[in-house]
């Protein structure tokens, strides 16, 4: 009888459940503090509880009350029971009343619905000259442009399928490297150029956009080429003949390096000036391979004439920047290494020549000479020899303007004490002369 009272708590329970609304944890702990005051309390070990004996009724072969199983059994399959029995493994789900919650569902879902036209769709840039070649130093080396040259800009672009419809437009900007005269305005056709879908504008500040027409609803893969012609703008033909286009494309962006044929120039440049703190010393420049061709095994020969004494410390090599106009930026030195220089007899003049297989940029060499007589006039001539090169020679004159070795002139007249002071100039012009010792 002391067994069955719990468990007619637990069925009145969920009789008062049905009607009041009473959760399952709330008829649990009543049965469990109903249980607890049945329960005896085991101090030291020495009581025995009452649930103890059923196991070992079962050991001794007696047969539980089958009133009780029955009682039991009813309770287990209740169907209301049983829904109202909470799965310990899942969680209890309730519904999150935060509204940060909830924006975030929503910005989640803005993204993802945000319009596929904010993806790139060009794919590839490609530069052809105004003879079709192909403009890319990786891809064609050794392949230069003139500056004023026509310029084929290809971009192919490539449509996501089911996104863009009929009005949807796309806009990109032209590398700032190239200028635009005269606004575009033009069909835009398919890769094989036999469907329109759309047209395309470029106006004078580079800007190009692409607006689709109802083709590109009602057809998938729509892929095509994009031609535009232009030129290098002023500034790019004043810089460097090295011109880097960045274009960003579909999953990142693709780089252009393009070579520009400077000006024409000779292949060896000399010239020469009196030094402006030493009237003795004579400056020297040779410019080489301005319009930058590629040879090998190049060397400079520039013996040195009569009346003058090379300097050897003084001898300087510089990498020279061509622009497209011409100019010239000199840049920063040569390791000595890079090179070689080696004195002709009794250092009359040098031979220099690059240490590398072969050369395509520009250098820049600098020395001075020392005047050992009294010339008016000096005239040096160096020459320029390599493999796959004609060998060249420039010359380069410089007067020299000395004053007398003696001078006298009046220098003030006193109409008061009628005297008269002198000027005596001596050496003016910075003659060298040996001291004559008697005999």
């Amino acid at each position: 009888m002391r067994r069955k009272l719990p468990i007619l708590m637990i069925a009145l329970l969920l009789v008062v459940h049905t009607f009041l609304g009473v959760t399952v944890p709330q008829v649990s702990a009543a049965a469990d503090q109903e249980n607890a005051e049945q329960m005896p309390v085991v101090e030291n070990g020495q009581e025995a509880t009452e649930t103890s004996d059923e196991p070992d009724a079962l050991e001794a072969g007696e047969a539980p009350d089958s009133s009780d199983l029955s009682e039991e059994s009813n309770l287990t399959e209740d169907p209301a029971s049983a829904d109202l029995v909470a799965d310990p493994e899942q969680p209890e789900e309730t519904e999150s009343s935060d509204p940060a919650d909830s924006d975030e569902v929503q910005d989640t879902n803005e993204l993802e619905e945000q319009p596929a036209q904010n993806v790139n769709i060009l794919t590839k840039l490609i530069l052809t000259g105004a003879d079709g070649a192909l403009i890319d130093s990786v891809q064609n080396p050794g392949h230069r442009i003139q500056a004023d040259e026509a310029i084929q800009l290809k971009y192919d672009w490539e449509l996501p399928n089911n996104t863009y419809k009929s009005g949807d437009t796309f806009t990109f900007n032209l590398p700032e490297q190239f200028v635009i005269y005269t606004d575009i305005d033009e069909p835009l056709a398919t890769e094989n150029g036999q469907n329109e879908v759309g047209r395309f504008t470029v106006d004078r500040q580079g800007k190009v956009v692409l607006t689709f027409n109802d083709y590109v609803e009602n057809h998938s893969n729509v892929t095509g080429t994009l031609q535009i012609q232009t030129e290098f703008s002023t500034e790019i033909v004043k810089g460097s003949t090295e011109v880097t286009i960045v274009t960003p494309i579909k999953g990142g962006e693709q780089t252009v390096v393009i070579q520009i044929a400077p000006q024409a120039a000779p292949a060896l440049e000399k010239r020469g000036k009196v030094d402006a703190t030493d009237s003795n010393s004579i400056n020297w420049t040779l410019d080489v391979n301005k319009e930058l061709d590629s040879f090998s095994r190049g060397m400079i020969t520039d013996p040195t004439p009569e009346g003058l004494q090379l300097q050897k410390e003084s001898i300087r090599v510089y990498h020279l920047q061509v622009n497209g106009d011409g100019s010239t930026v000199l840049r920063e030195p040569l390791d000595a290494s890079e090179y070689a220089v080696e004195t002709l007899d009794s250092d009359k003049g040098f031979k220099l020549h690059w240490n590398k297989e072969s050369i395509n940029t520009a250098y820049r060499i600098e020395y001075s000479t020392q005047m050992v007589d009294q010339s008016a006039q000096y005239t040096n001539t160096a020459v320029l020899s390599g493999d796959d090169i004609e060998e060249t020679s420039a010359s380069a004159t410089v007067n020299v303007k000395r004053g007398a070795l003696l001078s006298k002139s009046v220098a003030k007249y006193d109409p008061i004490s009628q005297t008269i002071s002198w000027t005596v100039g001596y050496n003016l012009g910075m003659y060298i002369y040996h001291r004559r010792v008697p005999s």
